[in-house]
């Protein structure tokens, strides 16, 4: 009886716990107990340092009754200074307890090391900005409740792969889901780009630790690291970690089970003395699933360096469950972008070179028209099948066009094909199927492309996530091939002129930025190495150069195929300028004059502008004559003075560049580049992600056409 009352008293000294969901973010974080001596609603919870201290001060009264503290001393004051870091961690590191709505942690949580993506660049945007602390950040521009408002009306409608409930705040998804509300919060921080990147070495730290350290393995991991993936332009795509990340993803999809019906496999029924069965699949790990997918899927058509996952018959099953539940509105738009994704991949499949050989010796196949009209009844029956919503969201149309571009891809461009096409025009038949009727459809297809997405206001550009910008790499490379092919010099003369510089900063980069990032452009060739033909280097092709001339003028008679390239590029280069801009107004002021993905994106098109007009005259040339030919063929080198644009005129164009047109453009990008010659050595091949990159050559991969280069040597340019 006595030892219930002891035991009685006990508990009553006891200090109450806080309920569920009533933890501070310390503790629920920790997955700790929140306790506290006062039990009123505002109160903090007991610091966990008093708490040690109280622990220490009994062994220092047990010690000293035992004669032993003199021996200990050393021991005591260890524990001490032990006991004060990890205060001072827990307080720097996690939010305030009486905030729900901030996450502000201490300054020194925002300092990158140097060695973060120190094999990169210095310029490349994975790096911090330079200056008198160039690796300190800002924290988060704004609250978790308003950046989680963010992701929900604009993030998570473009990619609805992690759904978080209307009913969960931000402060409930930072206590149970820590992982997944910072890389939330990272994707979200667009006003502020320097505390993004910031963001980002804190996440893939955590990653380092707690996943290759520490073997932890969750959804919530998934999440999070789907969500850094699906924006991952902001940060790089060459040097960042997107391959590590979609790699990290699909094991974690393995690791979790998520690529199988859930039930005990074989080994585990035969091996294992009590299995426990494993629940049921839950609706939010199918999205994670099919999330997944898609974006392996996606990066392995559009950059071909990643082998996506496998679609299997189990992943339709999730696709099945989710359209009979229907239990969020963005599952919808999920479906139908499996869907168009998985049409795309098996399009990719039959166009590509490197696809196995199934065909079983002695069986006739389907001829390829067969297989072509198939899919292109499939687009049009999923085009006139989209519900409201997507029907005139020029965002995912940019997905059905495109699947609807690779069957019509306009042909690369070499002297077989050159010659072959020209005399189809003058003595092949005619009908479907033709090599005219095939370039008419590619030319629908792209002019569809370009009016589709041309469509989509700049304000939304920021929110769209690497699939889609994929999409627009594409798009921007097929568009080349045709230019090269067949339109003329007429077409550039006179033509919409691109608009006037806004004297960014990266117009005026500094020269050894620029020869630093071409030499790395030269040394990264591994995109579709197998495939490149001999490079030329020191003579013309006259042959290919005459034969190609030829071909255009006789394409000249066939209007239908015209597409206006100068008025496209120049509406492209308009868009970006326009969120570069949204960009610096929006941003703190130490960040406004900062470069990012649409500062570089806007030089990229202009590059791509100048690089086609100068192919386009070198043909002209070629049907002029031998002589005229011979001259373009070795121009000058780009090697005298060009103006300049100090940093306290940059918002005001040179002068001498108040008209825009050709020189305008080269004079910038001359300024981008330095002393770099436009030689037949920047026609390599390189990987589609440079578009992301800062000082890197996206004129080499526009003029390569998917690294396929014309037969034969190529002219300098």
């Amino acid at each position: 009886m006595a030892n219930q009352d002891d035991e009685s008293k006990a508990d009553d000294n006891k200090l109450p716990t806080a309920k569920w969901g009533a933890a501070c973010s310390a503790c629920a974080t920790a997955k700790a107990k929140c306790i506290r001596s006062n039990p009123g609603p505002s109160a903090k919870c007991d610091s966990r340092t008093a708490q040690i201290e109280e622990r220490l001060n009994g062994l220092v009264n047990l010690l000293q009754a035992s004669g032993e503290l003199n021996n200990n001393q050393s021991a005591l004051g260890a524990l001490s200074d032990v006991a004060a870091r990890e205060h001072s961690a827990i307080t720097h590191d996690t939010p305030s307890t009486n905030s729900t709505t901030s996450y502000m942690p201490h300054s020194s949580s925002w300092r990158i090391p140097e060695t973060y993506n120190c094999y990169a660049i210095p310029a490349c945007i994975c790096r911090p900005e330079p200056g008198d602390a160039p690796r300190d950040a800002p924290p988060p521009p704004d609250s978790d409740d308003v950046l989680l408002e963010l992701y929900r009306t604009q993030m998570l409608p473009v990619f609805p792969f992690v759904v978080i409930p209307p009913s969960v705040s931000a402060s409930e998804l930072r206590s149970n889901r820590p992982f997944l509300m910072s890389a939330i919060r990272m994707v979200t921080s667009f006003r502020s780009l320097r505390s993004m990147r910031a963001q980002m070495y804190r996440l893939m730290s955590h990653i380092a630790d707690y996943v290759l350290i520490r073997s932890a393995r969750s959804l919530e991991l998934l999440q999070g690291v789907m969500i850094m993936i699906s924006w991952h332009q902001y940060h790089c795509l060459m040097h960042g970690q997107m391959n590590n990340l979609i790699a990290l993803a699909m094991s974690l999809v393995v690791d979790l089970g998520l690529n199988w019906a859930p039930g005990l496999r074989e080994q585990a029924r035969l091996m294992v003395a009590r299995p426990d069965e494993p629940p049921g699949r839950t609706n939010e790990e199918r999205r994670a699933l099919l999330g997944v997918w898609f974006l392996t899927c996606n990066i392995s058509v559009s950059f071909n360096r990643v082998e996506s996952l496998k679609y299997t018959a189990y992943i339709q099953d999730c696709m099945n469950v989710l359209e009979n539940s229907r239990e969020y509105e963005s599952d919808i738009t999920l479906l139908y972008l499996v869907r168009v994704q998985r049409l795309t991949e098996r399009i990719f499949e039959l166009n590509s070179k490197d696809k196995a050989v199934e065909d079983i010796p002695g069986l006739p196949s389907a001829p390829m028209s067969a297989y072509i009209a198939a899919f292109q009844n499939e687009i049009e029956t999923m085009r006139n099948t989209l519900p409201p919503n997507l029907q005139n969201d020029g965002a995912f149309l940019s997905y059905l066009n495109t699947a609807m571009l690779r069957l019509y891809e306009p042909h690369a461009v070499d002297l077989a094909f050159v010659n072959s096409l020209s005399q189809s025009l003058t003595a092949g038949p005619l009908g479907r199927g033709t090599p005219l009727d095939k370039l008419y459809q590619s030319s629908a297809a792209l002019r569809n492309w370009f009016d589709s997405w041309l469509s989509v206001p700049a304000s939304s550009y920021f929110r769209h996530p690497t699939t889609i910008m994929s999409q627009l790499v594409y798009a921007i490379t097929m568009l080349g091939r045709w230019a090269q092919l067949a339109t003329p010099r007429t077409v550039y003369e006179g033509g919409t002129p691109m608009p006037l510089g806004e004297g960014s900063s990266a117009y005026n980069a500094d020269s050894q930025m620029g020869t630093n990032g071409l030499s790395e452009s030269k040394s990264f060739q591994g995109y579709n190495q197998g495939d490149q033909k001999p490079r030329c280097g020191e003579s013309v092709d006259q042959d290919f150069i005459a034969a190609l001339a030829g071909l255009q003028s006789q394409l000249q008679s066939q209007p239908g195929l015209t597409i206006n390239i100068p008025e496209i590029l120049s509406e492209l280069c308009s868009k970006c300028e326009q969120v570069n801009n949204i960009f610096q107004q929006t941003a703190p002021e130490e960040e406004k004059m900062d470069n990012n993905v649409w500062t570089f994106s806007a030089l990229k098109v202009r590059i791509t502008r100048v690089k086609l007009e100068r192919w386009a005259e070198l043909v002209a040339a070629a049907a002029e004559g031998h002589d005229r030919l011979s001259k373009v063929a070795h121009p000058q080198e780009w090697r005298g003075s060009y103006p300049q644009t100090s940093s306290a005129n940059m918002g005001q164009p040179p002068n001498g560049m108040a008209n825009n047109g050709f020189a305008q453009d080269q004079t910038q990008i001359q300024n981008f580049l330095d002393s770099t010659p436009w030689t037949s050595d920047l026609l390599d091949g390189i990987d589609p992600t440079v578009w992301f990159d800062g000082y890197l050559d996206w004129g080499t991969l526009v003029m390569n056409s998917m690294g396929q280069g014309p037969v034969g040597q190529q002219p300098q340019m």
